[in-house]
């Protein structure tokens, strides 16, 4: 299988049904029927300003369009070459967010009023919003542009836009012009231009903050405006100056149908998570309905809770921190993404819960994850509050797919619930069975991450588009990997000459090429304990491998590539107590860190020999039972550091495998965690043994 295990629920087929539901937001009292308005951003606003990736991360934070910077370029401008309108026009379908507008930012420092260079760049805009299809075109006056007290400027303007308004008419497309000036002193110049290529921009913090009624500029406008800039020069949306409930009532008096652009110019959290809360209050105050079931899961959660080795301790928020019990658990967007971090300097720390609350859909199904692999339990299933969903979990109603989870390789074996008063997501940050003792250090236990489907796509789509996201730099094989395993034949009775003869007939069947099949040797190879899983030592082969270098050499020359099984944690004759797990002396501690060089060792040997692929088997089994990431909740072992997560173990684990096997190294995981191994591993294994001696299991779950 190419690739890694989080991509495993993309290969579940099952049957979606049911019709998609409005997302409902909690508006304030009286706003209780929808006006839908379509809600775009400036892409400056988002810090993508003249950048195709604006659209990709307008979906992402759950706007419907994007206002774009027509940027200069000479006395052109940069979307004039037909290449780089293509780019803009792709990227809008791959997210399938349109272009709202147009904008010339520039022409505040360029003005029409005085340079011939703004002429120009207008009417090139008007060609470009025609071939794009964009009806609207911002022409702003503010800096160098602004025209009250300058009736010499305002004739100049009108000069211009009488020469341009004919050809914006022609081409379909409508010049909005944006400034101080009151809606009395827009509306004579509209009279003067005598154009319906030439209405009015209306940007209700501007005229509020220079003393307009902006309510009743709105109504006097009235159908003059074909845009509107939504923005708060105080604070975020709902905590400023902007009465947005009464600037609704005027839209709708006046019966507007267009944009509503958000400019947001106070950003305390952030970029993305202000835009996030600016879009969500804007659509409970107007009852605009995403109309797609997305759950916003990037912000701080409504409750938090800590259980410690002494009991079950209820956080209080305060601002973007949860705190009691001389514990703190800290929330921050950063780069898109929900962070969490955990303090308790005095506390044995073993769950962190996390709640926030929704509207999830009765009528959508549901699909999770496994912690380590499938076996047959991966399916669609309607919304259960009490389902387990590790690591992440997709909802979907057949025509939308949303995605929710945690990025790869966290500090905790993170789990997720969803009911139908919203969802829940479990981090636990366990030493073993027992809780982790951080002392002084502060963890970052998780990254939250979701993505938003887009209409249409297929759930294997979207699964395959959020799995890339948790996991942005997979590791992957440089071409296909095949080939034979002996396990499913021999079962341990294998030897030196059946894995000769294995590797011949693979490779005939194998087509000719570069690219050669593997031939892995598995259980059955080691010293002692040939087809238990288990035995050793890992420094040499039974009598019926007599050399194991000289084997790797004997399947390279029969035209295969050469692989090789092992279990890396079983205890060996010899090796100190102090290596060993104290609850299960037969398997070594990995926290330790003498046994992580010892593993090193080994890897390093059987690469040494010549082997190309390293399948390393039993990590789960090893830590918590065979299909469990995580012992169960009555375990009270720990590993002989307790400074840290078994997750961070794990995953320390995983490291030194993967820099002893060296970068030209194949490593397959089995009975690994995915999770934690994406970006470590090239290859997984994603479902249980293709067993050659009971067919009911490969029917069920092979």
């Amino acid at each position: 299988m190419r690739g890694t295990t989080i991509g495993l629920t993309i290969f579940v087929a099952a049957v979606l049904v049911a019709a998609a539901a409005s997302a409902k937001l909690a508006g304030p009292a009286g706003q209780k029927t929808a006006y839908n308005l379509r809600l775009g951003v400036c892409d400056w606003t988002i810090a993508k300003t003249g950048d195709p990736a604006a659209f990709e991360l307008a979906a992402e934070l759950g706007l419907d369009g994007v206002q774009v910077s027509l940027v200069p370029k000479g006395d052109s401008l940069a979307l004039a070459d037909p290449a780089l309108r293509g780019v803009f026009i792709q990227a809008a379908r791959k997210a399938r967010i349109p272009i709202a507008s147009f904008a010339i930012g520039d022409l505040n420092d360029v003005p029409l009023k005085s340079d011939p260079r703004a002429e120009q760049w207008l009417a090139k805009g008007i060609d470009i919003a025609a071939a794009m299809n964009v009806k609207v075109i911002l022409v702003p006056f503010f800096g160098k542009g602004e025209l009250r007290n300058d009736p010499a400027g305002i004739d100049a303007v009108v000069a211009a836009l009488k020469r341009l308004a004919p050809k914006a008419a022609a081409r379909g497309v409508v010049l909005a012009l944006e400034s101080y000036l009151s809606a009395r002193d827009n509306l004579k110049i509209l009279e003067r231009v005598g154009s319906p290529a030439v209405q009015v921009y209306y940007d209700v913090a501007n005229s509020q903050d220079v003393g307009y009624p902006i309510l009743d500029e709105i109504r006097q406008l009235g159908a003059h405006i074909v845009e509107v800039h939504a923005k708060d020069i105080k604070d975020l949306y709902g905590k400023g100056s902007m009465d947005f409930p009464a600037v609704r009532k005027a839209l709708e008096d006046i019966g507007y149908k267009g944009w509503f652009v958000l400019e947001g110019t106070k950003m305390p959290l952030g970029v993305e998570e202000s835009v996030r809360y600016d879009t969500d209050y804007l659509r409970a105050v107007f009852g605009i309905s995403a109309d797609d079931g997305f759950q916003d899961v990037l912000r701080s959660p409504d409750t938090v809770t800590v259980i410690t080795e002494d009991g079950t301790i209820g956080l209080t928020r305060e601002g973007g921190v949860w705190r009691a019990g001389g514990i703190e658990v800290a929330t921050n967007v950063r780069d898109g993404r929900l962070r969490f971090e955990i303090s308790a300097p005095e506390a044995a720390v073993k769950y962190i819960e996390a709640r926030w609350k929704g509207d999830l859909r009765a009528d959508w199904k549901y699909l999770g994850d496994a912690w380590e692999r499938s076996y047959g339990e991966l399916e669609w299933q309607p919304l259960d509050a009490g389902r387990e969903m590790p690591w992440y979990f997709l909802a979907s109603d057949g025509g939308t797919t949303h995605g929710y989870g945690v990025m790869t390789q966290a500090a905790a074996m993170c789990a997720w619930r969803a009911g139908a008063e919203g969802i829940a997501l479990t981090a636990d940050v366990r030493c073993g069975g027992a809780g982790v003792r951080l002392g002084a250090r502060r963890l970052v236990v998780c990254e939250v991450t979701s993505r938003r489907g887009k209409p249409g796509e297929t759930p294997f789509e979207a699964a395959r588009a959020f799995c890339r996201q948790m996991c942005p730099a997979p590791r992957l094989p440089k071409e296909p990997v095949y080939g034979f395993n002996d396990w499913y034949c021999d079962y341990g009775k294998n030897s030196a000459e059946s894995v000769l003869y294995y590797a011949a007939w693979v490779s005939r069947l194998a087509p000719k090429g570069a690219d050669r099949p593997f031939m892995v040797v598995d259980d059955g190879w080691q010293a002692t304990g040939g087809g238990t899983g288990h035995g050793g030592p890992w420094d040499r082969g039974s009598a019926n491998f007599p050399s194991m270098p000289g084997l790797a050499d004997g399947i390279r020359k029969a035209g295969a590539r050469p692989g090789i099984w092992i279990h890396l944690l079983t205890a060996q004759d010899g090796q100190p107590e102090a290596w060993r797990l104290a609850h299960n002396p037969k398997i070594l501690d990995i926290s330790v860190p003498e046994v992580r060089a010892y593993v090193m060792e080994t890897v390093a040997r059987l690469r040494a020999w010549g082997y190309e692929l390293i399948k390393h088997d039993y990590s789960v089994s090893d830590l918590a039972g065979y299909t469990r990431a995580a012992p169960k909740a009555d375990a009270e072992w720990a590993y002989a550091d307790r400074s840290r997560t078994a997750a961070e173990i794990v995953l320390d684990h995983y490291r030194c495998i993967r820099r002893a096997a060296g970068d030209d190294g194949i490593i397959i995981g089995c009975n690994t965690i995915g999770h934690l191994a994406a970006g470590l591993f090239e290859l997984e294994r994603i479902g249980d043994d293709t067993s050659g001696r009971d067919w009911n299991r490969v029917r069920n779950r092979g």
